[in-house]
C-alpha cells in the first residue's frame, strides 16, 4: 500500500521487477511446463510488512473466526464491501 492505487503504471513496474542474475523463462515457449521450473519451489523474499493493514483492522479477527470454521456466515458475501477504501 506505499504506492497510492492510482499509480497504476508505477505498481506495474514495480511488480514485474526481477533482479538482473535472475533469467526469465520465455513465456512463449510451446510446451512450458511453468509447475516444473526449480524456481516454483521457492518461497519469495518479501521484505514489508504487509500483514500491517490487516492486524490493524477489525476484520483480521473476522477472518481467523470464519477460517476456522467459527465465522460468520455472510462474511464472504460481507468482505468486498469492507475491503473499498474510505
Amino acid at each position: 500500500d506505499a504506492i497510492p492505487s492510482s499509480c497504476i503504471q508505477l505498481r506495474n513496474l514495480i511488480l514485474s521487477a526481477f533482479p538482473r542474475n535472475m533469467l526469465l523463462p520465455d513465456p512463449f515457449t510451446p510446451q512450458l511446463k511453468v509447475d516444473l521450473l526449480p524456481e516454483i519451489n521457492k518461497a519469495p523474499a518479501v521484505l514489508s510488512n504487509f500483514t500491517g493493514a490487516l492486524n490493524a483492522s477489525p476484520l483480521r479477527g473476522e477472518l481467523d473466526a470464519f477460517l476456522k470454521g467459527r465465522g460468520s456466515r455472510t462474511f464472504l458475501a460481507d468482505l468486498p464491501a469492507q475491503l473499498l477504501l474510505p
